[in-house]
This record gives C-alpha cells, sequence and structure tokens, in this order.
C-alpha cells in the first residue's frame, strides 16, 4: 500500500527562527542524510550559508551530527539544532556558498542526478516469464543498482519486485561484471521510498537486537 503524502506546510514557528540579518533561499530539493551509518532521503525547504530546514524520514534528535548531501561539491557536515514533528533544523559546520546551490537550482540544462541510498535488500526480477533472485545495493527514485546472475543485454525491459514498493516496470542501463544498473520507466515518489527504507532499516536493527 502506498504512503500518504506528508503535508507539506511549514509551521509558523518554525519560519520565526529565521535570523532576518542571514539571507535564506526557499528550495524544494530532494537530498541524503547520513546519520550513524544509516541513510534515508529528506526535502530541503530553505538553506542558508550556515544552515538549512529539512523535512526528514528518519528519527533525529537534538544534538546529532549529520551528513547532507544536496550533490555539491561536496558532502554538507552539521548537527541537529532542533526538532519539530519531521521538520528538523541542521547547522552546518562550515559555511557553504549559497550561490553555489542557486546556479544548480538555475542551471536548467543540467539534469541532477537523484539522490542514491545504500540498502541491503533483496528482490526478484521478472525477464518475460521467468523470475531471478536479485540483490538491491542502492537505490533512487530513478534507479536501482542490483547483483543478478544472468547476463542481460542494455536496453532490455524488465520488472523489479520489492516487497513494499510493488512491482517496478524497469530497463537495462548498463551491466557489469553481474552488476546491473536499472532505471525506473516510471519514478518513485519520495513518500514511498522513504517510507520503504525507515522500514527497511527498522527491520535491519530489530534483526540485530534479536
Amino acid at each position: 500500500m502506498a504512503a500518504k503524502p506528508v503535508p507539506l506546510s511549514i509551521p509558523p514557528d518554525i519560519k520565526d527562527d529565521r535570523r532576518d540579518s542571514e539571507r535564506h533561499m526557499t528550495i524544494f530539493r530532494a537530498g541524503k542524510i547520513t546519520h550513524a551509518n544509516r541513510e534515508n532521503l529528506c526535502l530541503v525547504r530553505n538553506i542558508s550559508s550556515s544552515g538549512a530546514m529539512a523535512q526528514v524520514f528518519q528519527p533525529l534528535q537534538v544534538g546529532d551530527q549529520i551528513y547532507l548531501d544536496l550533490r555539491l561539491e561536496e558532502r554538507i557536515v552539521g548537527r541537529i539544532v532542533w526538532v519539530r514533528g519531521e521538520h528538523v533544523g541542521i547547522a552546518f559546520s562550515l559555511n557553504i556558498a549559497l550561490s553555489e546551490v542557486l546556479r544548480s537550482e538555475l542551471d536548467r540544462g543540467h539534469r541532477r542526478r537523484a539522490p542514491r541510498v545504500n540498502v541491503e535488500a533483496t528482490g526478484r526480477l521478472q525477464i518475460g516469464d521467468d523470475f531471478l533472485p536479485v540483490a538491491i545495493d542502492n537505490v533512487s527514485q530513478t534507479g536501482t543498482r542490483i547483483f543478478c546472475t544472468r547476463s542481460l543485454a542494455t536496453g532490455c525491459e524488465v520488472r523489479l519486485w520489492v516487497d513494499g514498493l510493488g512491482a517496478m516496470p524497469s530497463f537495462v542501463r548498463w551491466t557489469k561484471d553481474g552488476i546491473v544498473g536499472l532505471a525506473f520507466l516510471k519514478s518513485l515518489s519520495i513518500w514511498d521510498l522513504t517510507t520503504w527504507v525507515r522500514d527497511l532499516t527498522l527491520a535491519t536493527i530489530g534483526q540485530n537486537k534479536a
């Protein structure tokens, strides 16, 4: 069952926390947050040279150190300074060049690669009437990397079945030594993908504690 969309409204009290003296830029960009060796996507709502506000889909607490990947030159190191529901405030360890973020937002001719999350998951690859077990190494809204025992031709249309995500019509973008890059014919919603990654992470934590 698809996850319900998360409300996109920003609480008024969060807006009041902004300092008038600092320039903020409102954006709506998918990024990736890494904390304690666990990854999930996030939605960055606004950003300044010294921090950002993001909607997150993993449990975070004030004081947590995180890495924020926005597909800029480098990952951004920061820490959580406030948490309100699914929104968090992030203070960067070092100021970033806001002009770089602005330039990437305005560059319509350059297609940014969707943030990828490293996972350890399994699925079934349907090729015609055949089903093959595959291991999933990473995933984004637009594609995934899998390990497959069968040789596949570039451009071949397949269907990837994954518990929690259903069937995803795809085509083979590239192959190398049993590793296959798949491009989804229809992008996953960020809500479905982040919910799946969160549930996968919680299941892994539960198995480790058992």
